[in-house]
């Protein structure tokens, strides 16, 4: 009798010290999944905070190191600031920027016209370069830099893409392929939002001639 107390009492002390662990074991797990929860939550609000931070630093610094350059070839070229709607009509955009000749003569020459401008286009890409690669890589606050800095650069890259293009040639290499890829990504962005606006246009121009054809109509029974 005393043995099957013994036993039974170890049973029951040995149910309690499974249940115990059990129940200490889930508390162990739903703390450690809280703790990670914790540690996502902290990890994405450092990572918000340092893409804001770069995003004002890239806008503050936009003044030193790209207006002076785009300052200096919209003096050489008053066209530059004369921007054409060459998202609505896209044959305008292989007619509106430096000719095949111009970029040959900024690419190759030697005078210190040719070497000046030379130098500020490489120097702006260069920078515009490092823009695009934040905003590829997702480490700045991707609409901001687009509302801020996309018009610049997309006008940028289309008025002196035949000069990319000659050093594209020349070299065996494109010089800016971040940049490249970024561009054709917001023309293709632009050119969908002016598909997709034309195409609201006249679905709401097709249904108000419906509606004024509908007025008109006669009503009524005959016989």
């Amino acid at each position: 009798m005393i043995l099957e107390d013994i036993a039974g009492w170890i049973t029951a002390v040995a149910t309690s010290v499974a249940a115990f662990g059990i129940v200490f074991g889930a508390y162990q797990v739903r703390a450690a999944y809280q703790n990670i929860e914790l540690m996502r939550k902290s990890i994405i609000n450092d990572h918000e905070w340092r893409r804001r931070h770069y995003t004002s630093e890239i806008l503050i610094d936009w003044n030193n190191s790209a207006r002076p350059h785009i300052a200096y070839l919209s003096r050489k070229y008053p066209e530059f600031q004369s921007v054409p709607d060459f998202i609505g009509e896209r044959k305008i955009k292989s007619t509106w920027g430096i000719s095949v000749s111009e970029a040959e003569k900024i690419f190759h020459g030697r005078d210190l016209d040719a070497q000046e401008t030379r130098d500020h286009l490489i120097e702006l890409m260069n920078y515009l370069e490092g823009i695009a690669v934040a905003w590829e890589k997702n480490v700045v606050d991707r609409d901001f830099i687009r509302d801020s800095c996309g018009v610049a650069i997309l006008d940028t890259c289309t008025f002196f893409s035949q000069f990319i293009l000659t050093m594209t040639e020349n070299r065996r290499r494109e010089p800016w392929p971040p940049l490249s890829r970024v561009v054709n990504v917001w023309e293709a962005e632009d050119l969908r939002a002016h598909l997709e606006e034309q195409a609201k246009s006249a679905i709401k121009s097709h249904e108000n001639s419906k509606n004024r054809l509908d007025e008109r109509s006669p009503t009524g029974t005959f016989g």
